[in-house]
């Protein structure tokens, strides 16, 4: 029988550095730069916005709109980017914690496999 061994301490590094890129990905998305927390100066990626020179201006207008949308859409990227990590933050724990399940029911079979084989003579 193959003996399956699960690195725990590799998965739960892996799990971290994926909560660490999800919470670089919520930093980012509130508009702060993750390599310098401690001195906010953006704005959320969905409510960037520009002042085009006037409305009569068409290509200022124009950079606004678009501004705008490629805003929303890197931020709902992202948002899709911060699920997956979290969903797969979750499968790791729950590895984790299945590895953990199974070794305690093959210790309580093998209790059990003890005290009920027939004695051994000698």
């Amino acid at each position: 029988m193959a003996v399956i061994k699960i690195d725990e301490a590799f998965i739960g590094t892996v799990r971290d550095v994926l909560l660490g890129v999800r919470n670089q990905i919520s930093i980012v998305r509130g508009g702060v730069n993750p390599g310098d927390e401690a001195h906010p100066h953006g704005h959320p990626l969905n409510a960037l916005s520009v002042v085009p020179g006037g409305k009569n201006f068409q290509a200022g207008v124009n950079l606004k709109s678009k501004i705008t949308t490629v805003g929303t859409q890197v931020d709902g990227k992202l948002g899709a980017f911060d699920g997956k990590l979290d969903t797969y933050a979750q499968r790791l724990d729950q590895i984790l914690e299945s590895g953990d399940e199974v070794e305690l029911t093959n210790m309580s079979l093998a209790d059990y496999g003890s005290i009920t084989a027939p004695p051994t003579t000698v």
